[in-house]
């Protein structure tokens, strides 16, 4: 019985410690994704950081930077492309962005692994940079080969795109040269595309429209390009921690594979305990089996309830897997003990000593399995052996100080036996001399309050003496009685 009180126990502990690991696991990611999370919103402000402070003093540097007043936007639009490219890419996937600034007046502006991007942020003309592309490609030719690109601003992309896809009809009911869209709009992009040196695949739109990279608002997009990553890192953040917190689903299977590994445990030790009665499986009865399989179901439920409890209390954060798994225990046999007690299978005294050794056994399982996971720190398995060990030493000692509480009893009542018997005669004797002296002290008490005045002083002297009053002072005479009142 010791013996498969220690497989169960080992059983139910392995069970909690391995929702504790499925626990441990889920956390330890979900604090490495939001800390991971936080580097990367780390990295992607700081970059906005030295790109703000790489326009603002090597550029714009208080009117006097490069370009001049018509061209300092371009380098604006440069920088800030890499800036705020470089800095999405760090939020969405960590590391160095991969946009870098060439800078050196030559047919590129940007290079993205391995690829090269020529940036024309052209208002004049209203002809959507589109033009300032056909002169760069007038003077370097083979510029679009390797996949290379022209960049524009966004604003200036979303009117080439949506003129591209309006019909003729349409184009024609269009303002002639005035407003958002035009019909010489429509007509110059139209015939831009068609002389098919360039294809709109050829061209993507940058990271701002071409009124955010003037001097006197990019730092406002750039604040704003801040607060728009802040919001996006926030909303990654809340996904992170729905994605990896505890589901319906997880506890529902915890619950069906706790549930399993009961069953098992307790179908093999209802086995091996028929078979240790001296009979073989070919022997087992109908009702053998049928005892075998109720206990399997009750096991069943019990590993039910177990793995629902335990992965409740432990992800809800309110305690340890296996000090949960050994609450319930205790209360599985808590609740079996009051049972047999209203069943008056115990008596009041039964019940309070067998409750407190089931959570002596509960909270023993706890301390040694806690303590076996920290000396072994591989997951499940040093639960497993502390368990095993603790277990064990525990009921070994129990019995045995069992064994010596009962040999101490024993011999204490042997010794208060010997005592009795020993000191029985004294005690009678002292009895009946106690009764002699009680019966002659009541017959000198009857005599000292006797009505005749000379037998009653004749008692009183009698009963001083057997008081101890000396002599002396013994008004045994009619002198000394005299010189007591009125001398």
């Amino acid at each position: 019985m010791e013996a498969e009180k220690i497989a169960k126990s080992t059983q139910e502990q392995a069970t909690a410690a391995w929702i504790q690991y499925l626990y441990r696991v889920r956390i330890d990611r979900l604090q490495d994704l939001l800390q991971q999370q936080g580097e990367h919103l780390e990295a992607a402000l700081s970059t906005l950081d030295d790109t703000w402070e790489t326009i603002k003093n090597d550029i714009i540097n208080k009117g006097a930077g490069r370009g001049g007043a018509n061209g300092m936007h371009g380098f604006i639009a440069e920088v800030a492309e890499c800036g705020i490219s470089n800095a999405r890419h760090q939020l969405e996937h960590g590391g160095l962005g991969p946009n870098i600034w060439i800078d050196d007046n030559g047919p590129a502006d940007i290079a993205r692994e391995g690829i090269l991007i020529q940036q024309k942020f052209c208002e004049a003309g209203g002809n959507l940079s589109l033009a300032a592309i056909k002169k760069h490609l007038e003077t370097y030719p083979d510029f679009l080969g390797n996949g290379n690109k022209y960049q524009i601003p966004r604003d200036h992309y979303d009117k080439v795109v949506e003129l591209l896809k309006m019909p003729e009809d349409q184009a024609n009911k269009l303002p002639t040269d005035t407003g958002g869209f035009s019909l010489r709009q429509w007509r110059m992009v139209h015939r831009f595309f068609d002389e098919g040196s360039v294809t709109l695949e050829d061209i993507e739109p940058s990271e701002l429209s071409y009124p955010s990279v003037q001097r006197d608002t990019i730092e406002i997009a750039i604040e704003d390009t801040r607060a728009e990553l802040q919001n996006q890192s926030d909303a990654e953040t809340t996904k992170i921690k729905v994605e990896n917190k505890a589901t319906v689903q997880e506890g529902a299977k915890t619950t069906a594979v706790s549930a399993a590994i009961e069953a098992v445990t307790t179908l093999i030790l209802a086995i091996q305990r028929k078979r240790k009665e001296g009979k073989k499986l070919a022997e087992f009865t109908t009702e053998d089996w049928e005892n075998i399989a109720k206990e399997s179901g009750i096991g069943a439920v019990k590993g039910g309830i177990r793995g629902a409890g335990v992965y409740v209390l432990t992800n809800s954060g309110l305690t340890n897997a296996s000090v949960a798994s050994a609450m319930i225990t205790a209360m599985f046999g808590i609740a079996d003990q009051i049972y047999q007690y209203h069943n008056s299978q115990l008596d009041e005294n039964q019940l309070l000593e067998n409750t407190e050794s089931v959570c002596m056994d509960a909270a023993v399982s706890v301390v040694f399995s806690t303590l076996g996971q920290a000396a072994i720190p591989v997951p499940i398995l040093g639960a497993i052996i502390g368990n095993a060990v603790g277990t064990l030493l525990f009921q070994t000692g129990k019995d045995v100080l069992s064994e010596q509480d009962a040999m101490l009893l024993q011999k204490y009542a042997t010794d208060l036996k010997e005592y009795q018997e020993q000191h029985l005669s004294e005690y009678a004797e002292l009895l009946n001399r106690l009764d002699q002296q009680l019966t002659a002290y009541m017959l000198l008490l009857d005599e000292a309050y006797a009505p005749d005045i000379a037998k009653a002083l004749e008692g009183a002297s009698r009963l001083a003496r057997m008081l101890g009053v000396s002599e002396e002072n013994n008004l045994d005479t009619d002198a000394k009685f005299e010189a007591f009142f009125f001398g």
